[in-house]
């Protein structure tokens, strides 16, 4: 699965590139799942985006983020988990000098991962994960729960 393989790869990065990486590869992975809720035809690329369409109405993060809402295919909890990574990505990708985990607004975000949350309250008093540690378990989780969505809808993609 892509979840597990994508924490490896995370790990080799420093903290600013995973946070870069794991966006991608969440944008990439909402992207995939809204195409194949919608029809398959040249139109829904042109309102998606892919690798040779760049500025199309739902070719940004925020905007696949919504529309997997929308759409729903997926809930809540991973809607409002993806609001942060994005701030979180957007706050480390757009600055000219380096925000860390331990800037107070990152760690609010960070405690605000509802993924993260729900594991913490299954865990034995005293566990504790890093800020960063919190937001690469959310990524990974979301990542793996995106492959099993994949699974099941490959065979109803829609045709035109």
């Amino acid at each position: 699965m892509q979840g597990l393989g994508s924490l490896r790869e995370f790990l080799k990065e420093s903290k600013r590139g995973a946070v870069m990486i794991s966006a991608a590869q969440l944008d990439d992975q909402l992207r995939f799942l809204i195409c194949n809720y919608l029809r398959e035809d040249k139109i829904t690329d042109e309102l998606v985006g892919n690798d040779d369409i760049h500025f199309a109405p739902l070719s940004s993060f925020g905007a696949r983020i919504k529309t997997a809402f929308c759409l729903g295919l997926i809930g809540r909890s991973v809607y409002n988990d993806l609001k942060i990574i994005g701030k979180i990505r957007n706050r480390l990708a757009h600055q000219t000098y380096c925000y860390t985990f331990e800037e107070e607004e990152i760690i609010s975000w960070c405690e605000g991962l509802e993924t993260t949350k729900h594991f913490l309250k299954q865990m034995p008093p005293g566990y504790s994960k890093d800020h960063y540690e919190k937001f690469l378990f959310a990524v990974s989780q979301i990542l793996y729960g995106f492959e099993q969505k994949k699974l099941f809808m490959e065979d109803i993609r829609k045709v035109a």
